[in-house]
């Protein structure tokens, strides 16, 4: 009987929230995961995580301690720059996944790592693979991973629990802005945008759930808009599948790639979108089919297709109709976890 595949999952608590979200989705039951530094939050890592309590740039103490969560492992697979970076003690092949493409020092970094023939790497779509190899990367060396999505379960009562927890009515339109507080997620723009729309919709909400570490800063900044008493944060009081449940739409106004993986929750939780059109988001969310869509840093041209999306009805429809059809060919955890044990095998088959 041929051995079964065993993967040891590194993961840092400092990774994007949603890189957290697909490893904890992804991992198998038989893989092994550690923790590099501090485990990740409760709230934001649901699996069970062995802490490897060593300064990732002294070499020769890590290396020891990583020798016993990768015994036995046949692969490694970081799911973040700084997770990659720790795990090159443990002697076996690398798999990186990113969520986007992100800083220059990092794509140093990771390039480096691919010339060395140290690591593989994964990005959520073709646009950024493409862009890799424009920077010089070999192509066989990077796999194009989608995020997980699934539909959300018993929508009517999160949608209710949520919405009576806010003190919402059912007239009022609520729009949810779920990616992780980072500075180019422009949550800043979704509250100017919002302010901007309910000039001409008195009913239209904006919840921003979650956090990041650019949440003081849109705080601040939506306090100055004039509506900062229809502004709902958060935090992580709700689940993200509530939160969806919850929403009429969903907004993701990123000023650059930094993501998709709560773009394709919502497209798999039926949530008509208004987005920018930067090239992970356009490729997963293509205007006019999926999204409504405008230019990133354009404010105007955001509050004008929300207005638009939240005064037809028929459009709203339409375009939930289809995001969701394109999230379950997509991104249904059964397709991403089959194009994931493809790429393990790969790696694998060079390495015999």
């Amino acid at each position: 009987m041929r051995r079964m595949r065993r993967v040891l999952h590194a993961v840092t608590a400092d990774a994007p929230a949603e890189m957290l979200s697909q490893a904890a989705a992804l991992a198998g039951e038989g893989d092994r995961i550690v923790s590099v530094g501090p485990a990740p939050r409760a709230e934001c890592f649901a699996r069970d995580v062995t802490p490897v309590r060593a300064t990732p740039n002294v070499a020769i103490l890590l290396a020891r301690r990583m020798r016993g969560p990768a015994e036995g492992m046949d692969l490694v697979h970081a799911w973040s720059a700084s997770a990659a970076r720790a795990v090159r003690a443990a002697r076996l092949p690398v798999l990186v996944s990113l969520p986007c493409l992100g800083a220059d020092g990092e794509l140093d970094l990771l390039l480096g790592g691919l010339f060395d023939g140290l690591w593989r790497l994964t990005v959520p779509t073709e646009s950024a693979r493409k862009r890799l190899v424009r920077l010089g990367a070999v192509e066989d060396g990077i796999f194009v991973l989608p995020p997980s999505a699934d539909a959300v379960d018993d929508a009517p009562a999160r949608r209710a629990r949520v919405r009576e927890a806010l003190g919402l009515g059912p007239s009022e339109f609520l729009l949810a802005a779920p990616s992780e507080m980072t500075l180019p997620a422009g949550h800043k723009a979704a509250s100017w945008t919002h302010a901007m729309a309910r000039l001409f919709l008195p009913q239209l909400r904006l919840l921003l759930p979650g956090g990041g570490p650019a949440e003081k800063s849109v705080r601040r900044f939506a306090a100055t808009t004039g509506y900062d008493g229809e502004v709902f944060f958060t935090g992580r009081r709700f689940a993200m599948s509530d939160v969806l449940a919850s929403a009429d739409a969903a907004l993701f106004l990123h000023e650059r790639p930094c993501g998709v993986g709560a773009l394709a929750a919502a497209m798999a939780a039926r949530l008509p979108i208004v987005a920018t059109a930067c090239g992970d988001i356009a490729e997963c969310a293509p205007h006019p089919s999926a999204a409504l869509l405008s230019p990133p840093r354009d404010v105007r041209a955001a509050a004008a297709n929300l207005v638009r999306l939240a005064e037809t009805e028929g459009l709203r429809r339409r375009l939930a109709c289809e995001a969701a059809d394109r999230a379950r060919e997509r991104f249904g955890p059964g397709i991403v976890r089959g194009r994931l044990d493809g790429i393990y095998a790969q790696l694998l088959a060079r390495r015999a």
